[in-house]
């Protein structure tokens, strides 16, 4: 049977703001898990994501999966994009690596239509229990970092616009038609938004 994708839950409903549960290991040995780790999966892919929290499907759950394949594109070069494969994250936290961030524009299904600057560590090791209830710890950087971070923030209850300077919030059709090749700085000139960004905490 075809695994059907799920509603995203979009900007304005309270299950974005509320910090989700853990999950138990007996939470994910249960099939149940296996299927919305299937549905989460379907429900990125037709979104055209590269990751998904379960709060966006309305699921106050730590459970994320994230994946964005690397490509040749030079604009992926200057978002220092490296593959991330398809990896299924519960119960994901991180440790900042250095003192490097990197600001750059990003979206979210959650808020369909708008994109804004976010300066966030370029570096991070996580630590995650996957779906067979193993934990892992790995190193990631560039926009593989930022994507983590993006989602572990979902089940904090935190949006990327929280921590995006208002001034900086643009519409997709104006970042593809004019901004997405820009220069950041030359952006942040031309809507006089100051250098520095709200803090991370």
């Amino acid at each position: 049977m075809a695994v059907a994708a799920l509603p995203v839950v979009q900007i304005g409903d309270p299950v974005l703001r509320r910090v989700a549960s853990p999950l138990r290991k007996d939470e994910i040995h249960d099939p149940s898990f296996n299927t919305l780790v299937d549905q989460m999966r379907v429900t990125m892919y037709e979104a055209r994501g590269v990751g998904l929290a379960a709060p966006q499907v309305g699921i106050r759950k730590r459970l994320c999966v994230v994946e964005d394949a690397e490509s040749d594109d030079e604009r992926d070069e200057r978002f220092q994009k490296t593959t991330l494969p398809f990896t299924v994250m519960c119960n994901p936290s991180y440790v900042v690596e250095g003192t490097e961030t990197a600001e750059f524009f990003e979206g979210c299904l959650s808020a369909v239509g708008l994109r804004g600057l976010v300066r966030r560590p370029l570096r991070i090791t996580a630590t995650w229990t996957d779906e067979h209830a193993e934990t892992r710890t790995q190193r990631f950087e560039g926009w593989a970092a930022r994507i983590i971070q993006h989602e572990v923030d979902h089940l904090d209850g935190v949006l990327y616009v929280d921590r995006s300077p208002t001034r900086s919030m643009i519409t997709d059709d104006a970042y593809f038609s004019t901004w997405v090749d820009a220069d950041i700085d030359g952006f942040k000139r031309a809507f006089d938004i100051g250098r520095e960004t709200r803090p991370l905490g």
